[in-house]
């Protein structure tokens, strides 16, 4: 059955690009936004830091791990630091969201 309101949240498998290696796939948790609020978001990117834009979108992830190989749960500090180690998740992580959001899982 199909809802007319989708869930508040839901779950993407986001390629992370890792210099000299290939992408490792994270699963981030993000809040759904409705096309107009996804608009808005969008439309503000201009002027705004990766992280401030990410923290709107993410809720949590996992597969995330420190140097000890511990899992590290999602804050917006851990966030940073993702941002400042990895230059290119930000623009990694927004693109699988508006993928998701926009067009979904689809089926071969």
């Amino acid at each position: 059955m199909f809802k007319l309101n989708p869930a508040p949240e839901f779950d993407a498998k986001v390629p992370l690009s890792v210099p000299g290696a290939d992408p490792v796939e994270v699963v981030f948790r993000f809040r759904h936004k409705t096309l107009a609020a996804a608009n808005v978001w969008l439309d503000s990117a201009k002027g705004r830091t990766d992280h401030d834009l990410l923290t709107e979108i993410i809720v949590g992830w996992s597969g995330i791990v420190d140097a000890a190989d511990a899992a590290v749960a999602y804050s917006p500090a851990a966030l940073d630091s993702l941002l400042q180690n990895y230059p290119s998740a930000g623009r990694d992580i927004a693109r699988a969201y508006n993928v998701e959001l926009f067009r979904g899982r689809q089926k071969n």
